[in-house]
């Protein structure tokens, strides 16, 4: 009898147990999933917000690329007008060097005339008015 009343309350005993063993399962996993929610939630949360930042640092490298492109094409158009006048005074200083050696071309010799006033003393009198007086 007294054997029986060892394993009834044995039993009882192993049953409360495992009744609690259950229920101490059950609010762990419970916590788990708690936990494992708010853990996605803050992944998707910082997914989130990386996808945010790269956006925006894709967009300013856009624009800052598009920005460079547009001072390089300026700079380049620069450089080719510039290269473009000195050309240019090359050769006009090359036709004015040719030109100033050309004894026989008009414009020079107005300007040689012009030239001679000047050196015989600027008195505003012409090479031809000093031949008449």
């Amino acid at each position: 009898m007294e054997i029986k009343r060892i394993e009834s309350e044995s039993k009882s005993e192993v049953a409360r147990i495992q009744g609690e063993s259950k229920s101490e399962v059950a609010r762990i996993q419970e916590k788990a999933a708690t936990e494992i929610a708010r853990i996605e939630s803050d992944r998707a949360r910082i997914q989130d917000k990386a996808a945010t930042e790269i956006a925006s640092i894709e967009s300013d490298r856009a624009r800052i690329q598009d920005k460079a492109a547009t001072e390089i094409a300026h700079i380049e158009s620069d450089r080719k007008l510039s290269e473009l006048f000195w050309k240019a005074e090359v050769e006009r200083y090359k036709h004015d060097l040719q030109l100033a050696h050309t004894e026989d071309y008009e414009p020079y010799q107005a300007a040689v005339s012009k030239t001679r006033n000047k050196t015989r003393g600027g008195n505003g009198v012409s090479e031809e008015d000093e031949k008449k007086g």
